[in-house]
């Protein structure tokens, strides 16, 4: 993938890996860059897609497309989105759990984010992960539900 960035179709100057991940971190999250973002999630370094993996504003597709990310790295990034984890359903949290425990763990500790209609069974999953600290997770925050209540 070559990025450029054009200047009023005048100058054209060509990104490359660190500039193309700073120019992502300079956008703001916001729906109008979103379409940029997309683009940038198809970039061939995991570190521009964890860039953009940090980004609220994405669409369900780009959003999608990053959870079924090669890179473990991007999917811990999204499995940390609070717009994905609000947004996707408990066949895509099951493919990103089965992933890695790391993708389980960071899912394990953003179930506040969830939605409510899936949290619980998303918890029976993770509650049945063969990993302490994914159980414990998921332990901790039903204690924290109790005492809420």
């Amino acid at each position: 993938m070559k990025v450029t960035l054009s200047i009023d179709s005048k100058e054209a100057i060509n990104l490359n890996l660190a500039n193309a991940v700073d120019a992502v971190c300079m956008l703001d999250d916001v729906e109008r860059h979103a379409s940029i973002f997309s683009r940038f999630a198809e970039h061939p370094c995991c570190d521009v897609r964890i860039a953009v993996a940090n980004n609220t504003c994405l669409s369900y597709k780009t959003l999608r497309l990053l959870a079924r990310d090669p890179s473990i790295d991007v999917v811990c990034a999204i499995a940390n989105n609070k717009s994905a984890l609000k947004k996707f359903n408990l066949s895509l949290f099951e493919e990103m759990v089965a992933r890695d425990v790391s993708v389980a763990a960071a899912l394990a500790g953003n179930l506040s984010r969830v939605d409510e209609e899936i949290r619980e069974e998303l918890m029976d999953i993770l509650e049945a992960y063969d990993d302490p600290k994914v159980v414990n997770l998921v332990l901790d925050f039903k204690r924290e539900q109790l005492i809420d209540f």
